[in-house]
C-alpha cells in the first residue's frame, strides 16, 4: 500500500546531521523509507535509508547522518564493477586532494583500466577508461595494444604531488598530468626489467606501489615499488624515487631483501613510507601469510629503518611472530606512523619504538586515510567495518552510525578538513537515462543510445558526521556486568557470563544510564575483570525502576564471612544463594526486569539470575559480604549494568499477553490485569517479543493494549505467558526489519570514548608550518585546564608537554608552568634557527586527552629554516618588449661551438620533428626529453598552457620563447622581492648567478670595475645590486643563455631564488642601420661640396674670360 504524507527536513545548528519531520493524517505500519536531498554541491548532503515509523501523534526525527544527494552530481556508473576491484589512492597537498579509484570488471574478461578521478570534496572531476582514453600512444597505458580493453589490468596506483604511477600488467606508466582534461602518460623505465614496459617478464601479483607525500618539501615525497624476481614469489626487491626523479625516469639503485642484515629468504617487502624529519625511510617485512581476503598480508614480520644519507639498514623492531600485518602508513600529521593488520601499532619516533594500540579481534585492518585537521584518521577492515581515531591518542573507536553492506562498501576517506565520508556502490531501482545531461559525472562508456539497466551500479559518497561517531558505544559484547565497589573511588567490573573486555577498552569511560561513570584503567589478561577508576558516583535504582529497593532483604548465614579475595579472571561463579525480601516501608517485589541487576549489601555482591517468587531471588556470589541476616532497605543498593534494558517489570505470577490476528497489518495484543506493568505512550516503537514471534509496537492504546507490526510470525499462537515475553528499544545501530540481537538492545550501561578530560585548551598558533629565517626565533605556548566535573580528587591533573622531532636542526628552551588551584598546566617552547639547513617538528600532546574533545592539540607545527612559500624572489621583467621564439627541439651553443649543443635541456621539445643542430655525435647522445618523455607527438607531451611561458630548466621541453636583448647592450638583471604580508621591493642583497646549461661565453662586470670572464663564471660569482653589477656579452654570444639567480644570505631556501632566460641577438641591427646611415650622410655631404666646388670653380673660370 503507498501513503502520502508530509515531510520537512531541517539541517542543525552543528551543520552535522539533518532532523526530518514526518506527518500523516492516519497511523501508518513501519515504513521503509528513503530520505534525499538536492543541492549536494552546496550544502555535501547524501541519501539515508531508515525504517521509519509514521503516526499523527509523534512525527519522528532522523538524525545523525548527513543526507548525500543521488540527484545531481554525485553518480558514477561503473558497468557492474565490484567493490573488490576497486581501489582508492589519495594524496593532499595544498588543497590538491585527489582520489583514483581503480576498477576491474568481475567478469572473466578483465575490463581493467578503468578510473574515477576526482579530488576529495567531489568538487572536480574526471572519468578516464585508460585503455581508451585518446588515438594516440600517449593518451593511453596501452600503447597500441590489440583488445587492450579486455585485457588490461591495473594493480596498484601511486599520487604523488602532481604524478601519478599505474602499476599494470603491462608494465609502470607515468601519468604526468592526470587531473587534467588531457592526462598524458608515458612507460617508467626504472632500470628492473621485470617492470618496464614491453618487456617478456609481464607483473604479477607480487608487487606493491605506495607512496608518501609531503607538502612542504616536494623531493620529500617518495614511490616505492617493490617486487618479486624469478624465481622467488617474494617481493624480494625494492626502489624508489620522488617527484623530479620519476619525471626524469632517475630511481635509486635496486634494493634486494638479502641486503638487510636480519631479513631471511623467507622475508618480503609487505610496504614501505618516507619519513621526512629524519630523512630516513621505513620498511616493513614480512613472510607471507594465507590471503587476508582481497589482500596480501604477512606475519613474523618487522621494521627496517634505512637512512639514505649515509646508506645504512638497521632492524629497528620485531614484532610478534604471530601478528598479521598487511600495511605501513604515516599519518598526514608527518609523525605518528602505524603498522595495521590483526591489530594496531603506533610509531611516533621515526620507526624505532612500536607500540600496541588496538586489537582487530577478528577483522584484520587493510586501508588507512588521515588529515592533518586534528590528526583524524581511519581505518577500514575486511569486513567493511570503519574506525575512527586521532594521532597521539590510544582510542580506537568503530563507527557504528555507518553500516553499508560489505558487498558495496569500497573505502571511507578523510578529507582535508577532517570529515569522514564513506564511498560505497549502489543501484537505483529505474531505469537508467540514456540522455547523457542527466548524469554529470558521465560512464565509462558512451551513453548516446544506451540504456541502463538497474544492475549497473553507481557510486556514492556519504558523509559521515564525527559528531555522530564519538558518541556511539562500543558494542563488541553484550552481557550483564557485576560491580565489586573497592572503596570509594575504585570498582572492579566483572563479566557476569564471559570475558568479554578487550584491550581497546583500556582509556574509554562506562556511563551508567542512571548516573555514574568510571574510566577503565586496566583489563585482566583472560578480559574478564575491568579496573576502573570512579569518576562520577554510581547512581543505584530508585523504587520506580524496582520496587524491591523499598524493602529489607534477608542473606543467607552460609555465604558470610567466605574469603574474599580481589576479583580475577579465576573467579568462580558456583556459589549462589537466596536473597528474600522481608518488612520493609513498603510493599515491593523482585520482578523479571530485576534479572541481571546486582544487589550491593554489607559489601557483598550479588547477581541476581533468576525469581523463584515474588520476594525470593536466586543470585550468584561473587563477594561475600562481611555480615549475613536482615539487612534495612536503606543499607543494601540494586545497581542496573544489565545486558539490556527490559521494560517488562512483571512478578514470578505477573501479566500474560494475548492478541489477535493481523487486520490491515496490525495484530492488537492486549496485558493481562495486574501489576506493575503496564503499556506507556513511551513505548511506541519499542520491541515485543515472546517464544513464538515478535513484532514493533506501532501505537499504544491503552496502558493494557497496543498495536503490534509482526515481523518475526507468531503463527497460530495467540498467547504468551508471565515471563515468557519481554519489551525492550533498540540502539541506533539497528538494521530494519532484522531481529535486534542483545547487542542491538538499548543497554543501562555504555562503553565509549571518555568524557573530555579538560575544559579549555588554547595554542598560540593555526598554522600548519613557521619558516625561520636566519637566527630566527618563534615561541610555541600551550595551556589545558583539568575539567571540573570530576568527583575523584585523586584523578589526575591533565599535563601538556612538547613532542619535538629532529631536535638537532634548532635550539630548544622549554618551560613549564602550574596553577594548582584552577588546575591549569602550561607549556612553552622557544624555538631558534642555528643556521642548520633542515626541518623539525612540535606536536603538543596531552596527557591524557578523548576522541570527545572538541579540539584536539594533536595538530604538529612543523618548523623549516628558510623563506615561507608566500616570500618569494622574481626577475623585474618591465620594460623588455622584445621577445624571440624559439626553435622546435632547440639547444644553446657550447664551448665546442655554436652548432654543437651538448646541454642536457631541451626547448620547445617536439618529438615527431628532428632536432636542432643533431649533426656530430656529442649532440645526439646528450639532450633528454622531460615533458614528452615517451611522447610521439608535441600535442602528446604532458605540457600544462602555463608551463609554455615558464623560465624554469624543469619545464624546458613546454618553454616557446624568451626575452632578447642585443649582444652590444649590457644587462642588468633587477629582481623584486614578494612577501605576501608586505609591499614587493627590490632586492637589495647579494646573489649568486649560474647558467643552467654550462655556458661561459659571457662576463660579470661587478662594481663597475671588476670583471670575471669564461672558466672563472664556474665558480661562485657574487653580484650586487645596490652597486650595479652587470652581465656583459662577448662579441661571440648569442642565442640562450638560461640563468639562476640565488639570494646568498638564504641559500638554504629553495623559493627565494629565481631562474630568467635571454636570447642575446647578433648582430645588432640598430648599430648597423645607425653607420649605414652616417656612411650615407657623409658621402652625400661631401658629394654636395664637390659639386658645390664644381660649380664654384666653373664660374669663375667664365668670369675670367
Amino acid at each position: 500500500m503507498t501513503h502520502s504524507f508530509a515531510a520537512h527536513a531541517v539541517l542543525n545548528d552543528q551543520k552535522t546531521g539533518w532532523s526530518l519531520n514526518v506527518s500523516s493524517s492516519t497511523s501508518l505500519s513501519a515504513t521503509v523509507v528513503t530520505v534525499s536531498s538536492s543541492g549536494s554541491e552546496v550544502l555535501g548532503c547524501g541519501t539515508k535509508q531508515a525504517l521509519f515509523d509514521v503516526s499523527p501523534e509523534a512525527p519522528v526525527s532522523f538524525i545523525g547522518h548527513s543526507l548525500d544527494n543521488t540527484e545531481a552530481g554525485l553518480l558514477i556508473k561503473t558497468e557492474n564493477y565490484l567493490p573488490a576491484y576497486f581501489r582508492v589512492f589519495k594524496n593532499m597537498c595544498f588543497k590538491k586532494s585527489a582520489i583514483a579509484v581503480l576498477g576491474a570488471s568481475s567478469s572473466s574478461s578483465i575490463l581493467g583500466g578503468s578510473v574515477i578521478v576526482t579530488n576529495d570534496g567531489f568538487s572536480t572531476r574526471y572519468l578516464r577508461d585508460l585503455s581508451r582514453v585518446g588515438n594516440s600512444p600517449e593518451s593511453t597505458i596501452c600503447y597500441g595494444v590489440v583488445n587492450c580493453a579486455t585485457t588490461m589490468r591495473i594493480y596498484y596506483s601511486a599520487i604523488l604531488n602532481s604524478v601519478t604511477v599505474f602499476a599494470t600488467n603491462r608494465g609502470i606508466f607515468l601519468a604526468a598530468s592526470l587531473f587534467s582534461s588531457e592526462p598524458k602518460f608515458s612507460p617508467c623505465t626504472t632500470g628492473q626489467s621485470v617492470l618496464d614496459q614491453g618487456k617478456s617478464t609481464q607483473i604479477t601479483g607480487s608487487l606493491n606501489l605506495v607512496s608518501t607525500a609531503n607538502c612542504l618539501k616536494e623531493e620529500e615525497s617518495f614511490v616505492f615499488i617493490m617486487f618479486s624476481t624469478p624465481p622467488s614469489l617474494l617481493r624480494n626487491n625494492l626502489i624508489y624515487s620522488n617527484p623530479s626523479g620519476i619525471l626524469s625516469n632517475a630511481w635509486s639503485s635496486n634494493i634486494p631483501i638479502s641486503s638487510i642484515t636480519g631479513a631471511t629468504v623467507s622475508h618480503g617487502f609487505v610496504s614501505a613510507a618516507r619519513y621526512s624529519l629524519t630523512a630516513t625511510n621505513i620498511y616493513l617485512l614480512g613472510v607471507p601469510h594465507s590471503p587476508c581476503g582481497n589482500i596480501d598480508c604477512a606475519d613474523n614480520s618487522m621494521i627496517v629503518v634505512h637512512n639514505t644519507t649515509t646508506s645504512k639498514f638497521s632492524v629497528s623492531f620485531t614484532f610478534p611472530s604471530t601478528l598479521i600485518v598487511t600495511n605501513l602508513s604515516c599519518h598526514d600529521n608527518g609523525i605518528d606512523c602505524y603498522v595495521y593488520g590483526s591489530q594496531l601499532w603506533h610509531s611516533i619516533d621515526g620507526g624505532q619504538n612500536w607500540m600496541q594500540i588496538y586489537s582487530a579481534e577478528v577483522d584484520i585492518f587493510e586501508q588507512f586515510d588521515s588529515s592533518w585537521r586534528n590528526g583524524i584518521f581511519t581505518l577500514v577492515t575486511n569486513q567493511k567495518g570503519i574506525y575512527y581515531g586521532r594521532a597521539g591518542s590510544a582510542e580506537l573507536i568503530k563507527v557504528n552510525t555507518f553500516n553499508p553492506p560489505t558487498s558495496s562498501f569500497v573505502a571511507s576517506l578523510v578529507s582535508e578538513v577532517g570529515d569522514v565520508f564513506g564511498l560505497s556502490l549502489a543501484t537505483i531501482s529505474s531505469t537508467y537515462s540514456s540522455t547523457a545531461s542527466d548524469y554529470p559525472m558521465g560512464f565509462l562508456k558512451t551513453i548516446t543510445g544506451d540504456v541502463r539497466d538497474s544492475s549497473n551500479p553507481y557510486m556514492l559518497k556519504i558523509a559521515i558526521p564525527i559528531d555522530s561517531i564519538t558518541p556511539t558505544s562500543d558494542v563488541s559484547f553484550a552481557e550483564s556486568l557485576v560491580p565489586i565497589f573497592i572503596g570509594k573511588y575504585r570498582v572492579q567490573l566483572f563479566g557476569a557470563a564471559s570475558s568479554p573486555f578487550k584491550a581497546h577498552h583500556v582509556g574509554m569511560m562506562l556511563s551508567i544510564v542512571s548516573g555514574g561513570s568510571a574510566l577503565i584503567d586496566s583489563i585482566s589478561s583472560g578480559g574478564r575483570v575491568a579496573d576502573c577508576t570512579i569518576t562520577q558516583t554510581f547512581k543505584s535504582d530508585t523504587n520506580t525502576a524496582s520496587s524491591a529497593v523499598d524493602m529489607d532483604i534477608i542473606i543467607s548465614a552460609s555465604v558470610a564471612n567466605i574469603a574474599s579475595p580481589l576479583i580475577s579472571d579465576s573467579t568462580s561463579t558456583s556459589t549462589t544463594t537466596s536473597l528474600v525480601l522481608t518488612g520493609g516501608s513498603g510493599s515491593g517485589i523482585w520482578m523479571f526486569s530485576d534479572i541481571g541487576k546486582t544487589v550491593v549489601a554489607n559489601q557483598g555482591s550479588f547477581l541476581i539470575t533468576d525469581i523463584s517468587s515474588d520476594t525470593t531471588a536466586t543470585a550468584i556470589v561473587l563477594r561475600p559480604p562481611t555480615v549475613a541476616g536482615t539487612v534495612l532497605s536503606s543499607k543494601w543498593q540494586l545497581f542496573d549494568l544489565r545486558s539490556f534494558l527490559e521494560y517488562a517489570k512483571t512478578g514470578n505470577s505477573g501479566q500474560s499477553l494475548s492478541w489477535t490476528s493481523v487486520v490491515s497489518g496490525f495484530s492488537t495484543v492486549t496485558l493481562s490485569t495486574g501489576s506493575p506493568f503496564s503499556f506507556q505512550a513511551a513505548m511506541r516503537g519499542y520491541f515485543l517479543v515472546t517464544s513464538s514471534g515478535w513484532g514493533s509496537i506501532q501505537e499504544v492504546v491503552s496502558t493494557t493494549s497496543v498495536k503490534v507490526s509482526w515481523f518475526g510470525d507468531p503463527g497460530s499462537t495467540t498467547t504468551a505467558a508471565a515471563r515468557s515475553w519481554s519489551v525492550f528499544d533498540t540502539t541506533d545501530s539497528y538494521s530494519p526489519g532484522v531481529f535486534p540481537s542483545i547487542a542491538m538492545r538499548t543497554r543501562p550501561w555504555n562503553i565509549t570514548v571518555k568524557t573530555c578530560p579538560w575544559t579549555s585548551l588554547s595554542e598560540n598558533t593555526e598554522k600548519r608550518a613557521k619558516f625561520l629565517g636566519y637566527d630566527g626565533s618563534y615561541d610555541v605556548l600551550s595551556s589545558v585546564q583539568t575539567a571540573p566535573y570530576i568527583d575523584n580528587p585523586y584523578y589526575p591533573v591533565i599535563q601538556v608537554g612538547p613532542l619535538i622531532s629532529n631536535p638537532g636542526t634548532h635550539d630548544y628552551h622549554v618551560s613549564t608552568t602550574q596553577d594548582v588551584y584552577k588546575h591549569v598546566n602550561s607549556v612553552g617552547v622557544k624555538l631558534k634557527n642555528i643556521g642548520i639547513q633542515g626541518f623539525g617538528s612540535i606536536s603538543m600532546r596531552l596527557s591524557c586527552g578523548s576522541l570527545s574533545c572538541s579540539t584536539s592539540t594533536e595538530r604538529e607545527l612543523v618548523f623549516v629554516d628558510g623563506c615561507s612559500p608566500s616570500h618569494w624572489l622574481s626577475l623585474n621583467s618591465s620594460g623588455e618588449s622584445l621577445v624571440q621564439s624559439l626553435p622546435v627541439n632547440y639547444r644553446p651553443p657550447s664551448s665546442l661551438g655554436t652548432s654543437i649543443p651538448t646541454s642536457d635541456s631541451i626547448y620547445n621539445a617536439d618529438p615527431a620533428s628532428p632536432r636542432y643542430n643533431n649533426r656530430y655525435s656529442i649532440s645526439q647522445r646528450t639532450g633528454q626529453f622531460k615533458q614528452c618523455l615517451g611522447a610521439t607527438s608535441r600535442s602528446n607531451c604532458a605540457c600544462e598552457e602555463t608551463w609554455k611561458d615558464s623560465s624554469l630548466v624543469r619545464y624546458s621541453d613546454c618553454i616557446t620563447q624568451a626575452s632578447s636583448v642585443y649582444n652590444d647592450q649590457t644587462y642588468i638583471p633587477k629582481f623584486l622581492v614578494h612577501d605576501a604580508a608586505t609591499e614587493t621591493s627590490s632586492l637589495t642583497m647579494s646573489y649568486t648567478l649560474t647558467e643552467l646549461n654550462n655556458r661561459t661565453d659571457y662576463c660579470i662586470l661587478d662594481n663597475g670595475t671588476t670583471t670575471i670572464c669564461g672558466a672563472d663564471i664556474l665558480y661562485t660569482t657574487l653580484i650586487h645590486p645596490l652597486q650595479n653589477s652587470s652581465i656583459v656579452w662577448l662579441s661571440s654570444s648569442s642565442e640562450l643563455y638560461h640563468f639562476r639567480a640565488q639570494v646568498v644570505e638564504n641559500e638554504f631556501c629553495s623559493n627565494f631564488a629565481t631562474e630568467f632566460m635571454v636570447w642575446v641577438l647578433l648582430p645588432t641591427p640598430r648599430t648597423s642601420t645607425m653607420l649605414t646611415f652616417m656612411s650615407v650622410v657623409v658621402v652625400a655631404f661631401v658629394a654636395l661640396l664637390m659639386l658645390m666646388y664644381l660649380i664654384g670653380w666653373e664660374r669663375q673660370k667664365r668670369m675670367s674670360f
